[in-house]
């Protein structure tokens, strides 16, 4: 861990920290979310008050751009 945050010092490749508006659907459920950083192999969104467990296959469609599949890691 690194700075009392949850992110792994381990990663593959810097985030970029960034705000992009984006849409999850998982399932059943669909969200509106926030992109906060970004990086080739991951990103991190704020989902309000859409839990998604880890393993959990989501959509993630950011505004203007396709959808991509993705799943969560913790």
């Amino acid at each position: 861990y690194r700075n009392g945050s949850r992110a792994l010092i381990d990663r593959r490749e810097e985030r970029h920290p960034l705000a992009m508006n984006a849409k999850v659907r998982a399932q059943r459920d669909r969200c509106d979310v926030l992109v906060t950083n970004l990086s080739r192999y991951g990103c991190r969104i704020c989902a309000g008050t859409l839990w998604l467990p880890a393993g959990q296959i989501i959509i993630l469609r950011p505004t203007g751009l396709e959808g991509l599949l993705a799943t969560v890691r913790w």
